[in-house]
């Protein structure tokens, strides 16, 4: 579970990693280019002084007219492809004491001058490829095979990464199938519920209904409940008149002291209810002698 909760951080600094290794492999990249073109100007600068000293052991008059080429526009072509240096090393050629060809012959169009300015563009281009292709230094070479090895081990890294991702997405599908599956089971027990729901709240204007006649009806029986409470204590104080009526008729007997032995449950109870008058009323207390 903790693996499939980090999968979305690792991706991102997988690919955070991804992109330090390319800026790393475009700067050693940039290097190389600066390398080569370093590589470019010390060649220029080595075939200026080769030229540089040819020039010095050649007279001053014909140093000055070699110094200054001077091609016709005929060979523009060509002279627009060659770097300076190559101009003044082909125009010193043919008008060197080899070649003997007056400036004003290489500077006319000649077939000598189109065939050395020919071999010149080509050795040039040929030379440029050869640059692109050589090795720039054995320091390069290292770092560049350290920086593939490092690639590598990056890439089978990245695979074992990706194929963990993979898996984790299989996982992901087959919950998300079985999430699916559960929201359906959960919408037929919605719809379920939602019928039942319909059904009770069909059912709630009869039972209110029905709760208003019970309120009603205990209403009606708690009024009738008081009223017969009512009968009840009137009648009990008429049974007590009775009674007092009947014990005072008596003339052998003193109605007013407790006898030990009562003689009905009614008149134990009258007993019993003048105890507990006695306990509040002065009167009573005088007019009945009770046991202890």
């Amino acid at each position: 579970m903790q693996s499939e909760i980090d999968g979305p951080g690792e991706t991102d600094s997988l690919k955070q990693c991804i992109s330090e290794l390319k800026a790393e492999n475009n700067k050693i990249k940039a290097e190389n280019i600066e390398l080569k073109a370093r590589v470019v100007k010390l060649e220029d600068k080595q075939s200026q002084n080769e030229l540089i000293k040819n020039l010095l052991s050649l007279p001053v008059v014909i140093m000055t007219g070699i110094l200054k080429p001077s091609f016709h526009v005929y060979y523009s072509k060509q002279l627009n492809q060659l770097l300076r240096s190559i101009k003044i090393d082909t125009w010193r050629r043919p008008t060197s004491r080899k070649h003997l060809l007056s400036l004003e012959q290489a500077s006319s169009i000649h077939p000598e001058v189109e065939d050395l300015l020919n071999k010149a563009v080509g050795n040039y281009i040929k030379q440029k490829e050869r640059q692109k292709m050589k090795p720039i230094t054995s320091d390069c070479e290292t770092s560049l095979r350290q920086e593939n090895e490092e690639l590598c081990i990056s890439k089978q890294v990245l695979e074992k990464k990706i194929e963990e991702l993979l898996e984790l997405q299989e996982q992901y599908k087959s919950r998300g199938v079985a999430m699916t599956r559960s929201l359906e089971e959960s919408g037929e027990k919605v719809s379920q519920l939602s019928d039942s729901v319909a059904f009770f709240k069909s059912i709630i204007p009869d039972t209110k209904k029905a709760i208003a006649s019970a309120e009603k009806s205990i209403d009606l029986l708690e009024n009738r409940c008081q009223n017969l409470e009512d009968i009840i204590s009137v009648k009990d104080r008429k049974i007590i008149a009775l009674v007092d009526q009947i014990l005072s008729k008596m003339k052998h007997n003193d109605v007013t002291i407790e006898p030990e032995i009562y003689s009905s449950t009614h008149e134990r109870k009258l007993w019993v209810k003048r105890h507990s008058e006695s306990e509040h009323d002065l009167e009573t207390q005088k007019k009945y002698t009770f046991r202890p």
